[in-house]
């Protein structure tokens, strides 16, 4: 038979990994969702400056490639923000949202111009992009299991 003591640290050490493990995957979530949208935004700033430099100043055509690149990842982050700090369990479809836009645009549209244009940091900054959804994605949906269990049948 175990002593007190035992089972009393058992539960302590227990406790502590477990919540250890969902603050990680908390802090992580979060930083994730920050690490979208501001890849988005600076390769959304590369673009821009890019474009002007050659041509000039700015005209209104250019507010869709910021709605392309930065708002996905600000309705990620969004998501990753209410979910992570304010624990609604509705915000998961919000970052699953916004995570479906960031990879369309990413891996398709910014994906070939970057490519199409030579630009080797751009790509990079690109496939980073990528890794940072895949990663924000893991620690989005454990954070929702954790949080709202399946209920059995």
């Amino acid at each position: 038979m175990k002593s007190r003591r035992r089972v009393n640290s058992d539960v302590r050490h227990y406790w502590l990994t477990t919540v250890k493990r969902l603050i990680f995957m908390r802090i992580l979530g979060l930083a994730g969702g920050i690490v979208i949208l501001t890849l988005g935004f600076w390769l959304w700033l590369r673009l821009f400056l890019m474009d002007v430099s050659t041509r000039g100043r700015p005209d209104s055509n250019d507010i869709v490639p910021f709605l392309m690149l930065v708002v996905p990842g600000f309705v990620v982050a969004l998501g990753c923000y209410l979910q992570s700090i304010h624990r609604k369990p509705w915000a998961f479809g919000v970052a699953l949202i916004g995570m479906l836009g960031t990879l369309i645009v990413m891996g398709i549209n910014a994906r070939f111009v970057f490519g199409y244009i030579g630009d080797h940091l751009g790509l990079r900054v690109v496939w980073a992009d990528l890794l940072a959804l895949g990663i924000t994605f893991i620690a989005v949906c454990v954070q929702t299991l954790r949080d709202n269990p399946p209920r059995p049948a």
